[in-house]
């Protein structure tokens, strides 16, 4: 038997966490180890796009490797994100809600 149940459901990378300037910094550096020297402004307003998309709009194609080279850019900068300023307010409020009660 399926029951069916509210619930909340959050994406952390960039919803949660401010991550956005980070995975700019890590794309443009993959970038630029492939040879191009794209502007961060304009890598910057395409975060949240999936890479294949931010890499069409970049650069009309998918290139091999670009995205492993942008995680191991990216991963050292993984434990700088902070949380956004009103984000453990607002899971917080959600525990404190009916909602949260229908859980417990």
């Amino acid at each position: 038997m399926t029951t069916s149940r509210p619930a909340v459901l959050f994406d952390i990378d960039g919803t949660l966490i401010d991550s956005n300037y980070f995975h700019t910094v890590a794309w443009w550096r993959a970038l630029l180890d492939a040879g191009e020297d794209i502007a961060m402004s304009h890598i910057h307003h395409l975060i949240g796009m999936g890479f294949d998309q931010l890499l069409q709009e970049l650069l009309g194609e998918e290139r091999e490797g670009l995205a492993d080279a942008h995680a191991e850019h990216g991963h050292p900068l993984q434990a700088a994100p902070a949380g956004l300023s009103r984000a453990f307010d607002l899971i917080e409020r959600l525990d404190d809600s009916p909602l949260a009660r229908l859980f417990s």
